[in-house]
């Protein structure tokens, strides 16, 4: 339930977010992605939606790992 509920907050922070620095904007949607793929799946989704969800942790993981030695 909590992954519900925190999804639709990054995705208004991604917009809010965007015009000023699209980046942060696109990892704060990914990671909405993602946990919402993980909630549907703990709610008793199918199973695909398990390693999906994984996946899109493993790019979001590679994204900041990315930015930070940018910085």
């Amino acid at each position: 339930m909590f992954l519900l509920s925190v999804a639709p907050l990054m995705v208004v922070l991604f917009v809010a977010a965007l015009p000023g620095k699209p980046l942060f904007g696109v990892l704060l949607l990914i990671g909405a992605c993602r946990f919402a793929l993980t909630a549907v799946y703990g709610a008793g989704g199918p199973a695909v939606l398990q390693p999906a969800a994984g996946r899109t942790g493993v790019t979001l993981a590679e994204r900041e790992a990315g930015v930070r030695r940018q910085l």
